[in-house]
C-alpha cells in the first residue's frame, strides 16, 4: 500500500504492487535492514528494473519503516543519478523511520500505551 509518494510520475506509481515474494530488496529491508542501489535500473533486486529506467531512477535508498522493533513497511527515496547517501541523511531517515506514525499504527499504539493519544 502506498502511502504517499513524491516527484514521481502517475505511470510510475501506478507500475503496480510491489511482490515481497518476488522482492529480494524488500525481503531484505523488512528483516530491518537498510538498502543502497548503486544502479535500480540494472540491480536483479529491484523487482521493476525496466520501469526505473524508462522513469529516470538511478539510485534507490530503502530504509524499513519500524514500529517497536518490528519493520511494518518501507520508505524508498530515488535519485536520478548515481548517488551515495551521506551520513547524516542516514541518520535522518533511520531517526524518521522509527518516529513517524502513521495513521494505520495509531490504534496499535494507542491500545498498548492505554491513552487516547499520543
Amino acid at each position: 500500500m502506498l502511502g504517499a509518494a513524491s516527484g514521481l510520475s502517475k505511470g510510475y506509481i501506478r507500475k503496480g504492487p510491489i511482490s515481497v515474494a518476488e522482492s529480494g530488496l524488500d525481503r531484505k529491508v523488512l528483516t530491518g535492514k537498510t538498502v543502497w542501489l548503486e544502479d535500480a535500473q540494472t540491480a536483479k533486486a529491484f523487482q521493476y528494473g525496466a520501469m526505473a529506467k524508462a522513469e529516470g531512477i538511478k539510485s534507490v535508498l530503502v530504509v524499513p519503516l519500524m514500529l517497536e522493533k518490528k519493520a511494518i513497511g518501507v520508505l524508498r527515496v530515488y535519485a536520478e543519478r548515481v548517488r551515495r547517501f551521506g551520513d547524516d541523511e542516514l541518520k535522518f531517515l533511520r531517526w524518521w523511520r522509527t518516529s513517524v506514525r502513521s495513521p494505520w499504527t495509531m490504534p496499535a499504539c494507542t491500545k498498548r500505551s492505554g491513552r487516547g493519544a499520543i
